[in-house]
């Protein structure tokens, strides 16, 4: 016999009982496991619960095997790793798997944040890799967590920023001065929350553009929360008039303005403040309350450019400092000259949505108005595209063409557009010049400012109703594109507020 085979005879002799051990507890491991499935199944058993059950059969089995048989010295460290780790194990997924996913978050349905538990895996990594050391290993801990003074110097100084990002996220978790989805303020930078980490939380910008900010950097600075104690905000603008306009016709059009306006929220006070009267106006705070502070910029917005309509109407001034003086050749003028607006008006007054509407309205709204000349060939308007105007043909030929194929001409006194005006939808077809015209071009902010007119609103009613017969017959069946009138009705009521 050789030396190797006779050392390998050896070898298997000393340690025969050592492997038997090992494959009675893999045996044990194995049946044990097959039964508790089944009884899980049976039983409808948490999963979680199920392997603890196996890994506690586990622990009973050494421990049996240790009082009956000594262990040598390898298979009591092989032994008491596995132990520990088991035992680690099922504390673990009493915890983690049983308590905070399965019975809170699954069951009582509560936002628990990700570092809360990332935290509890890092604790309980940490105890079984010191358990393992002190217990299996024999390994002092206390002189492991005893290093140079120097050493700790040079860590904490290269990871100063890193780890004070990591207290500061911590910090945030546990104290929630904001949560994902609420809009806040950091020094000068605004945005909605759509991220918090260890290191970093990240906002999304009113233009749609992430930032990046250490939490380090929230901690340290002035963070303003437009989500809490309530989403709705209030806002204070400012704007001056002439002195010529009193008080409370300023008020009464100011006030006019913000009930139509659909980002103000009705349940909350409105007031109008005048503020301070200054060398060449007189200056007033307009305070309302928004929903949600993502819609500032389109409340500002709106409530601007319709307060410039309804002062041109009220004839309010919105003055120009007394100490400038403005000179503008008569040339230079753009606006629409008197005999082009009486004209225009002799003209919609004969189109459906304008008919029966008192001329000085129907002055105004051309008043407001572009009239826009474009050479033959031009795309005024493309199928499917959003659009917030609607156009009267003043004079030339155009043509409708949907799907790519024409359709139908229009000529002077014809207008189209008025759907995506009125209810939001999307254009229906591309209108292109086929000869040189002049068309009128309304927006939805002068549309806006007359609609308290019942006549131009049964006109409006009267054209919805028109415009969904003639889709029905140009594409019929089509249950995407053809809209309830009660439908298309709500939209309108929604853009425009009624």
């Amino acid at each position: 016999m050789s030396l190797l085979s006779k050392y390998n005879a050896d070898f298997l002799k000393t340690h025969f009982i050592e492997f038997l051990i090992v494959l009675i507890v893999i045996l044990f491991f194995l049946v044990s496991k097959l039964l508790i499935n089944k009884l899980t199944k049976k039983f409808n058993i948490n999963k979680s619960l199920s392997k603890n059950l196996n890994f506690l059969f586990i622990i009973i089995i050494l421990e049996i095997l240790k009082s009956q048989i000594n262990f040598s010295p390898i298979l009591n460290k092989i032994s008491s790793f596995v132990e520990l780790a088991l035992i680690i194990t099922i504390f673990y997924n009493l915890i983690v798997k049983i308590y905070i996913e399965d019975y809170l978050i699954k069951y009582k349905q509560k936002q628990i944040k990700h570092i809360i538990i990332d935290i509890i895996k890092l604790i309980f990594l940490v105890i079984f890799i010191l358990s393992i050391l002190r217990i299996v290993f024999n390994i002092d801990i206390i002189t492991l967590l005893t290093p140079s003074a120097i050493l700790t110097a040079i860590i904490g100084l290269s990871m100063k920023d890193t780890i004070g990002n990591l207290i500061s996220g911590l910090i945030i978790q546990i104290e929630k001065p904001f949560d994902v989805g609420d809009w806040i303020k950091v020094d000068n930078e605004s945005g909605e929350v759509v991220e918090i980490n260890w290191r970093y939380t990240k906002l999304k910008t009113l233009d749609n553009i992430y930032l990046i900010i250490p939490n380090n950097t929230i901690s340290s600075g002035n963070l303003l929360n437009y989500n809490k104690p309530e989403k709705s905000m209030r806002i204070l603008l400012n704007i001056g008039v002439s002195y010529d306009t009193p008080p409370a016709k300023l008020k009464q059009v100011v006030m006019k303005v913000l009930k139509n306006c659909i980002y103000v929220d009705k349940s909350k006070e409105i007031n109008i403040y005048l503020k301070n009267y200054n060398d060449f106006s007189i200056d007033y705070d307009i305070a309302f309350w928004i929903k949600e502070y993502r819609y500032l910029r389109d409340a500002r917005d709106e409530i601007y450019s319709s307060l410039w309509y309804e002062f041109k109407m009220a004839n309010i001034e919105i003055p120009f400092p007394i100490r400038t003086i403005i000179q503008k050749p008569l040339e230079d003028k753009k606006d629409n000259t008197d005999a082009d607006i009486t004209n225009t008006v002799s003209l919609i007054s004969k189109i459906p949505l304008f008919q029966n509407l008192p001329e000085s309205l129907l002055f105004n709204i051309v008043k407001f108005s572009h009239i826009v000349s474009f050479p033959a060939g031009t795309t005024i308007i493309k199928e499917n595209e959003t659009g917030e105007s609607m156009f009267v043909v003043i004079d030339g030929e155009l043509e409708i063409i949907k799907n790519g194929k024409k359709i139908a001409e229009i000529t002077k006194g014809d207008m189209f557009g008025e759907m995506s005006l009125l209810t939001g939808e999307k254009r229906m077809a591309t209108v292109i010049t086929k000869t040189d015209s002049t068309l009128l071009e309304i927006s939805r902010p002068v549309f806006k400012v007359f609609l308290h007119n019942t006549s131009l609103y049964n006109n409006i009613v009267k054209i919805l109703e028109e415009r969904l017969n003639e889709l029905k017959t140009i594409v019929p069946n089509n249950k995407e594109n053809i809209k309830s009138t009660q439908n298309l009705l709500t939209k309108f009521k929604n853009i425009f507020n009624i």
